[in-house]
């Protein structure tokens, strides 16, 4: 099934992603030209067009997870409270950040190869946005590398 639908149709469209960011507000101008981790939820969230997913922002961790049981949403992004301001306060020493959660996703999985290629779509959009970042601040840009690297597949014998 999944190579029928992919191979027919390409990326799905339309998918409704539920956003719950109570890091910062994100409706107040900002410069994302800038090296300034203060909006660094907000940039990232940018970087996901309405091509990839339709962004349904949520006050409520509960709301939003009820919507992704009855099939409103494919998923949820869950930014950490304290996302920006940890990263702005660890702008010169960047240890103390291992081990912390950013972003939490939660996805129906009923709808496996949607979720997968939402997944494999977000992460390699996060890992540009960051390695971008990383290069606006005059950073190493492997800092925050994932330890892992999707490669092209290889098809055929």
């Amino acid at each position: 099934m999944f190579s029928l639908a992919f191979s027919l149709g390409g990326y799905p469209k339309g998918l409704k992603l539920g956003i719950l960011n109570p890091d910062v507000d994100c409706s107040s101008n900002y410069s994302s030209n800038d090296c300034n981790f203060e909006f660094m939820s907000c940039s990232f969230l940018n970087q996901i067009t309405d091509e990839i997913a339709i962004k349904v922002p949520y006050d409520s961790f509960d709301k939003a997870f009820e919507d992704i049981k009855k099939g409103k949403l494919i998923g949820m992004l869950e930014m950490s409270p304290k996302l920006s301001k940890s990263l702005q306060n660890s702008n010169s020493d960047f240890e103390d950040l291992f081990g912390q959660d950013f972003i939490i996703g939660h996805f129906d999985h009923s709808n496996f190869q949607c979720v997968m290629l939402l997944k494999h779509r977000l992460y390699n959009i996060f890992k540009n946005f960051m390695r971008n970042e990383m290069k606006k601040c005059n950073l190493p840009k492997k800092l925050f590398d994932l330890p892992l690297n999707f490669e092209e597949p290889i098809y055929g014998a």
